[in-house]
């Protein structure tokens, strides 16, 4: 060690460059570094700032300390990349960066409440002028994926939605696609559009269920294919998005425990409760 100190001393000439010579003789004890150690040189080493003393120093230093040493550049490195980025030079901007990282927000996402809130007032006065319920109605958007709770009990005193869970469409409206289709024929196994009186309560093959009455073109022949209200052990209380629930034969079908709260509401209402669904 100390013949090799007496050969990096005594290789810098006469009149020479400080700068040259420190090049050299750490290129030639690093190797693979020997680049990157010119380029150092070339920036910080002047002529005539260092003595052999300085020299000496930083040579050894970088022998034992390369890693910490390449460690501090990279990270003065990274910092120097950070900088470029988030500076205002001609071609660049913070505001284009942030808008870069927002580009998931900008995606357009279905607001459900928009759709909902747009139909209660014709709601509103169907039930007025109908003598339905005028404290709360049932409304159903088949536009939402199965996986989501897509049946709403809404207090129209309150314009509020009160609770709110998952429900089938029919396996017949399945297009293997988003997109469900709808039908009022019988046999099709379709999900009819359309607004439907909620009826009797009765126990059929899945306990607890409530016959439904169509009350437009789109589900006239509702009570006709027996399509009614009940519940059904495959649908869950949860979302499970973007899982998709069971499809049923025709049926808005919900999980036992949603029925047992919308049959809370329909026994407590002195007046027919209306359920609407749509898309």
């Amino acid at each position: 060690m100390e013949s090799y100190k007496l050969k990096c001393l005594n290789a810098i000439p006469k009149g020479g460059s400080y700068k040259f010579v420190f090049c050299n003789l750490v290129g030639k004890k690093v190797g693979i570094y020997r680049g990157l150690a010119c380029a150092i040189a070339q920036v910080f080493f002047v002529p005539g700032v260092l003595h052999y003393g300085n020299l000496q120093a930083m040579h050894l230093w970088l022998m034992l300390h390369r890693n910490i040493f390449i460690t501090i550049l990279c990270l003065l490195a990274l910092l120097a990349t950070l900088f470029t980025c988030f500076s205002n030079e001609p071609g660049t901007s913070n505001k284009s960066l942030v808008a870069l990282l927002k580009v998931e927000e900008k995606k357009p996402v279905y607001n459900y409440r928009h759709k909902l809130d747009t139909r209660v007032p014709a709601l509103k006065k169907f039930c007025r002028d109908n003598n339905y319920s005028t404290q709360y109605c049932f409304m159903v958007d088949m536009s939402i994926h199965s996986g989501k709770k897509r049946f709403f009990v809404y207090n129209l005193k309150k314009s509020s939605v009160e609770c709110e869970g998952l429900v089938t469409n029919g396996a017949g409206s399945e297009t293997g696609s988003e997109k469900l289709l709808f039908s009022n024929v019988p046999g099709s196994g379709c999900t009819s559009l359309g607004r439907y009186k909620i009826g009797n309560s009765y126990n059929g093959r899945f306990g607890l269920a409530y016959k439904l009455h169509g009350l437009n073109k789109t589900n006239s022949k509702a009570f006709e294919r027996y399509v009614v209200l009940h519940s059904h052990s495959c649908v869950p209380e949860d979302d499970i998005y973007p899982g998709s629930i069971c499809p049923s034969l025709g049926c808005p079908t919900v999980a036992p425990e949603f029925l047992t709260t919308l049959s809370n509401y329909i026994s407590k209402s002195g007046k027919p409760v209306l359920l609407e669904i749509y898309e």
